[in-house]
């Protein structure tokens, strides 16, 4: 599973203002999110070994950079939310997804322009391919 995966998917499930951009959130657009790689326990190992492991974790922050209005931000980052709570069973650009936990929503400080920023750490199980 990689970020371009996860942009590519999103693109096409919601409204992504003036794009998303992978690494981070471009500051001079008003209406953008961001996907980061994040930090994460790289998953368990089944009892047998890596040959019996049939999934692993891929661990991101969203980051919804959404204009100066505090409850459009939010209700943009709680649609971005919805879009990963209950997911399971689906393939995310070619990635078979298992299960997707969006984590909370967490609010960040307004940026030097003032625009609202949100912020959830995701988690999606993706199934790994035969033959790894």
């Amino acid at each position: 599973m990689r970020t371009e995966q996860l942009r590519n998917w999103m693109r096409g499930k919601l409204d992504c203002g003036e794009g998303i951009t992978l690494g981070g959130i471009d500051a001079n657009r008003e209406y953008c999110l961001g996907i980061c790689l994040a930090a994460g326990d790289g998953g368990r190992r089944c009892l047998g070994g890596a040959e019996n492991t049939r999934c692993r974790p891929f661990y991101a922050e969203v980051v919804v950079h959404w204009g100066r209005d505090a409850a459009r931000a939010e209700a943009k980052a709680r649609a971005v939310w919805a879009l990963f709570d209950g997911l399971t069973d689906t393939v995310m650009n070619g990635a078979r997804v298992v299960f997707a936990d969006p984590g909370a929503i967490t609010p960040r400080q307004r940026d030097g322009r003032g625009i609202c920023e949100f912020v959830m750490r995701l988690t999606v199980w993706y199934a790994l391919p035969d033959g790894r």
